[in-house]
């Protein structure tokens, strides 16, 4: 079996650029350690691995053969020759998608939009006790009142801090691992990235509201949490796939040895993949959330109108110049690099042409495996055609732009693309940008789609993918991912919640105004946390978690006016916490 079939295209590319040597930059960069010459990639892998062990490998093994491998370059060719070998992929930056505003009074407002408010009033009020709350993020303050019981005892029972100096968990290579003793005794150092990001998410999903007398508490306000600092590669940066599927092993195991429910809040995401839920990051959450009792809740990121996503559709046995459709790209000024995914159905045969601005035809991508380097101006162009993958329907196409010039930036232009298809059965193709959080506003698709902008790994298929809606307008906001899934379309994002001014706790102690699906996941995450406690620790259903927690969100969903369910905006309605426990 050849690498192009055990290894996805991105690690493919960076390869061949090495292998020209081509300094590595932007995406292609990532997971890559140029000191030592080492790749940290995800993998998934079958049997014993006590050969690589003895090769002196270092792998951290997760759940159901899914691991990390630090695979140094001179070891390629003898880890894609094992049969251990599943399959292999780069990692990638995982994006926040964050807007910081005005302090605003919405806490209240924010429970009552998702049907909170009457299922947390009486004596049988709702509170997640017993059931945890786990969060995979940046910047979590873990000293914040909020995240104190009244006593000034922790509720954060367990936190990893990825990038700390000290002893980390069992079966991870890396980081310092805290009790809540520790927490309790000053022992853990202050916030390390992320701007406090994770401060914000922990707080709408299970912050009391100690530091504003109750006024600001989040939804699950009486669950323990479990709590994880992902590390970034470099300062100021963004964790990786690589990171996050370690975090949720390590939270996922905690809740197994504490014997509790746990609902896990994941508020980041990417565009590199074919938006079908088949990465090996997607397809690992899926599993493992069927081996506990627990639910992963992600945000759907917010490139709803980033007009980063472009697509369309040819008719069945379509062939011929006649056929051809063209995508333009614009290129701004000040892009250091770029890079385009194009995916088609792996049934269908296809050519891309790539078009200069100045009209010249640079070449063609047609075939698996193939690979140019390409010179236009001051900008290099690589490209390369993705093989064969064992988990998917999809054939990616990937193009990535360098500068070559003294400024550092790629010329600015208009590209484009020349799909020629050269015998169709599915049809339909996507190409997607990286996300907004890492170009510039002005690079965009100048016909674009805003469905399908799910972010990785949102498009799962076991977790819930939730989008933002603002109540003040009742209505979807523009800037939340949309649906469904590239070619199966199963419905996503399965629900929004509120994502406009959200009142959290920030780091330091006190409170902020948020924007972003990074801020409405955490309310269902929440709300997963209170169906948890009344199913399982109160008796009424045992089994409320996974997809039948799902089925329980399903039944209490609300509409919006103007939107028949379930749609890609709002998947099955937005979150109604009361209805789903009739």
């Amino acid at each position: 079996m050849t690498g192009e079939e055990r290894a996805d295209s991105y690690l493919e590319m960076a390869w061949r650029v090495q292998e020209e040597g081509i300094p590595l930059q932007g995406g292609l960069a990532v997971g890559y350690e140029q000191a030592d010459s080492i790749w940290t990639v995800l993998v998934r892998t079958a049997g014993d691995l006590e050969n690589w062990r003895r090769r002196g490998l270092e792998i951290t093994e997760l759940y159901g053969g899914y691991g990390v491998l630090r695979l140094p370059v001179s070891e390629e060719e003898w880890v894609l020759a094992q049969p251990q070998l599943v399959y292999m992929e780069k990692p990638h930056r995982m994006n926040p998608g964050t807007e910081v505003r005005p302090l605003q009074d919405c806490a209240y407002q924010g429970r009552r939009a998702s049907c909170l408010a009457g299922v947390q009033e009486g004596a049988d009020a709702l509170t997640g006790a017993g059931v945890l709350v786990a969060i995979l993020d940046t910047g979590i303050d873990v000293e914040h009142l909020d995240f104190q019981r009244e006593d000034g005892s922790s509720r954060i029972l367990w936190y990893w801090d990825q990038e700390g100096e000290g002893v980390p968990p069992e079966g991870f290579g890396r980081g310092a691992e805290y009790t809540a003793a520790d927490i309790e005794a000053g022992a853990v150092p202050g916030i390390r990235n992320g701007q406090g990001h994770g401060t914000g998410v922990l707080g709408v999903a299970a912050g009391n509201g100690r530091a504003s007398g109750g006024r600001d508490r989040g939804v699950a306000y009486g669950s323990d949490i479990l709590a994880v600092n992902l590390a970034t590669a470099e300062e100021g940066g963004f964790p990786r796939t690589t990171e996050l599927m370690e975090a949720a092993e390590y939270v996922l195991r905690r809740a197994e040895q504490l014997n509790r429910p746990v609902a896990v809040n994941i508020s980041l995401g990417n565009n590199y993949g074919s938006h079908e839920g088949d990465t090996l990051l997607e397809m690992y959450l899926s599993e493992r959330q069927s081996a506990w009792k627990s639910v992963f809740v992600i945000g759907s990121g917010n490139e709803g109108e980033s007009e980063g996503h472009a697509g369309g559709s040819f008719a069945p046995f379509a062939a011929g110049t006649d056929s051809m459709q063209e995508v333009e790209l614009a290129v701004a000024e000040g892009e250091k690099s770029l890079s385009v995914q194009l995916w088609k159905s792996a049934a269908d045969d296809l050519a891309v042409e790539l078009t200069a601005p100045d009209g010249r035809t640079l070449g063609r991508l047609e075939r698996a495996g193939e690979y140019h380097s390409w010179q236009w101006g001051e900008t290099r162009v690589l490209a390369y055609a993705g093989g064969a993958a064992p988990y998917r329907l999809s054939q990616d196409f990937l193009w990535e732009w360098l500068p070559t010039g003294k400024d550092g930036t790629i010329t600015p232009g208009i590209w484009r693309f020349r799909l020629l298809p050269r015998r169709i059965v599915q049809g339909r193709y996507d190409l997607y940008l990286p996300g907004s959080e890492v170009r510039g506003t002005a690079t965009r698709f100048l016909r674009p789609e805003p469905d399908t902008t799910l972010t990785i790994p949102s498009a799962a298929a076991a977790p819930v993918a939730v989008g933002a809606w603002n109540p003040a307008l009742r209505q979807p906001t523009s800037f939340s991912g949309r649906g469904y899934t590239r070619l199966t379309e199963r419905v996503k994002p399965f629900r929004p919640a509120r994502g406009v001014d959200i009142t959290a706790a920030a780091p330091g102690g006190g409170y902020r105004s948020w924007t972003g699906t990074s801020f409405a996941a955490p309310f269902v995450t929440g709300a997963a946390a209170l169906l948890m406690e009344w199913g399982i620790i109160r008796g009424n259903d045992p089994f409320c978690y996974g997809e039948n927690l799902k089925a329980r969100l399903i039944r209490g969903a609300a509409s919006l006016p103007g939107h028949t369910v379930p749609n890609r905006q709002i998947g099955w309605g937005t979150l109604c916490l009361e209805a789903s426990l009739r």
